[in-house]
């Protein structure tokens, strides 16, 4: 079993890449903190509505400050529902050391859920021209 991340470097992961790179990472982190599967689907479902919420409010007047706003309200959400288990983690592990590092997997997330949310919506800009 791989270690997990450390919750707050999800918030680096919302703010840069969106509800879908948020939603990604989250939900991996939740199954290697041992969370049980009602939990990880929890935890997919938050994050799948928090991203659908933030791409339909991010249509609005102001884009990008609404759509940021609904992403990091998401990542606050997420980081509650996985704090317990890994304060867990944090507690029996070799604390600070036992955690695995965001940024390759963070970079990957970043970049390809930017690239698929830029490619929806000029996808929908030329079908609606």
């Amino acid at each position: 079993m791989r270690r997990p991340t450390r919750l707050e470097s999800q918030f680096a992961i919302a703010f840069f890449g969106g509800g879908g790179a948020l939603t990604t990472i989250a939900y991996l982190n939740s199954r290697r903190l041992g969370m049980s599967s009602g939990a990880c689907a929890g935890v997919l479902a938050i994050g799948l509505v928090g991203w659908a919420l933030a791409l339909l409010v991010g249509l609005a007047g102001l884009r990008v400050l609404l759509y940021q706003i609904a992403v990091i309200a998401t990542w606050a959400i997420l980081r509650v529902r996985q704090r317990e288990p890994d304060r867990r983690y944090h507690y029996f592990g070799e604390g600070e050391a036992s955690y695995e590092s965001l940024f390759l997997p963070g970079l990957a997330a970043v970049v390809g859920f930017r690239g698929l949310e830029a490619a929806a919506f000029w996808g929908l800009v030329i079908a609606l021209a």
